[in-house]
Formats: structure tokens, sequence, C-alpha cells
């Protein structure tokens, strides 16, 4: 399917994003995990590991980051 990709698109509502829990979304065909960490801040990062590409979404918040569930690997907010 064609989309525009310039574009700003709704991800989910500010109350479907409940602190410290991983929120899994599709958005354009893309898995994408929100989370608000322990400073209240909103972060969408792809929803899958670097390694065997787990999703991210089934992983847990640790303060500020979001822990993939299969091997611990530790994502800040901006995907490091």
């Amino acid at each position: 399917m064609n989309y525009v990709r310039n574009a700003w698109y709704v991800a989910a509502w500010s109350n479907q994003i409940e602190d410290g829990k991983p929120f899994a979304v599709t958005i354009l065909d893309e898995p994408l995990v929100l989370y608000r960490g322990e400073s209240g801040h909103l972060t969408a990062l792809e929803d899958r590991c670097v390694h065997r590409l787990a999703p991210l979404s089934l992983g847990r918040c640790e303060g500020d980051r979001l822990r993939c569930m299969y091997h611990g690997l530790l994502f800040a907010h901006d995907g490091k």
C-alpha cells in the first residue's frame, strides 16, 4: 500500500501509554513500541531488537530505558 511518508500520524492516545509499560503499535506497516519511562517522557522505537529481531514491546521498562526480553539488551530513548 502507498502511504504519505513525510507526514504526522497518530500512534496512540496519551492515556493508552501506561507508565513503565511498553505499547505495541503498527504505523505505515512498521512495527513500533511506545513507552513512557520514569521521567514521564514518551519514547517511540522500532519494535525489534538488533539481535534476532525480538519484539521490544514484550520487554520491560527500567527507568527511562527498555530491556529486551530475549537476551537483556537495554535501549535508551535514542535507540542506543
